[in-house]
């Protein structure tokens, strides 16, 4: 189900529709970190629907869609975004950064899709956002930490625990405990 997000009247049904995404950049230097000593570890998730997880500020409507009874004159009232409506990027960011920060992730002043959470004494986990998908980062050292915070996520959020991470924008990520390759075998 997608709605007629092209209905939608600025000002009236929506007003922010902007939504960051980590840059290629700033994927890079997460690369760059996990190699700074060995025992850093690559793992990803990724958030299955992730725009209806996230709540609306504005009253949203949408027609009865094909297939649903109900009386004549009707409509339907959006509590959740729905794939199709402008704002339902910046929704669902909103949401998962405010889980983020409950979780005590900090986010990066110059880059508005990387956090990160230190765990004493000198590690740290670090996650980029791309959309719906997770790329962490984390030492071996904490992974019971890491761990515990996935759990939280994965409790408020329906996601597919990918493990390591192998794939991400196009790219083969190749592992081991001293190096990272990247590739696009696929294309």
């Amino acid at each position: 189900l997608v709605a007629k997000g092209y209905a939608q009247l600025y000002g009236f049904d929506y007003t922010e529709t902007f939504a960051p995404t980590l840059h290629t950049q700033s994927l890079r230097l997460i690369f760059i970190l996990s190699l700074t000593s060995p025992g850093h570890l690559i793992d990803q998730l990724d958030v299955k629907s992730a725009f209806l997880n996230a709540p609306l500020n504005e009253d949203v409507y949408m027609e009865i869609p094909d297939g649903v009874t109900a009386p004549s004159g009707h409509c339907i009232k959006l509590l959740r975004a729905l794939y199709g409506i402008k704002q339902a990027p910046n929704a669902w960011n909103s949401d998962i950064d405010s889980t983020l920060r409950s979780l005590s992730f900090s986010v990066c002043e110059k880059e508005p899709c990387l956090y990160f959470l230190l765990v004493p004494p000198s590690h740290r986990i670090i996650i980029g956002l791309f959309v719906d998908d997770l790329i962490i980062v984390y030492h071996k050292s904490i992974e019971n930490k890491w761990l515990s915070l996935k759990q939280q996520l994965l409790t408020k959020y329906q996601t597919t625990d990918l493990g390591r991470a192998q794939h991400v924008l196009g790219m083969r990520i190749i592992q081991n405990s001293s190096s990272l390759s990247l590739d696009q075998h696929t294309y």
